[in-house]
């Protein structure tokens, strides 16, 4: 992520900038969260209507214009792609010797 005057840019992988938004508001992540005590059918009607939104083709479009996409998946899909982030990601950070500042 970088941050230039107000507007912040979040790139992928490939660093191709898929996001710009002027002051991203705090809660600003990706994915809902919600506590580890939530009932498998909480968060599964949670994903359903998430899901539904996120296929709006009002929302896509204005996402479009943010330069964004919705990630749209179950929550072990999601879980899985976090996982597999984690480990890709940790493992570049380890070979880079980064440090956090």
């Amino acid at each position: 992520m970088s941050r230039t005057g107000d507007t912040t840019s979040r790139q992928n992988q490939t660093g191709a900038t898929f996001c710009k938004i002027s002051t991203p508001p705090r809660f600003w992540q990706p994915g809902a969260k919600v506590s580890r005590n939530t009932s498998a059918e909480i968060v599964d009607k949670l994903n359903k209507e998430i899901n539904a939104g996120l296929a709006d083709t009002k929302l896509k479009a204005r996402l479009a214009e943010l330069g964004s996409s919705p990630f749209v998946a179950s929550p072990s899909e999601f879980g899985k792609h976090l996982a597999e982030q984690t480990e890709k990601w940790g493992r570049v950070v380890k070979a880079a010797n980064l440090k956090p500042e």
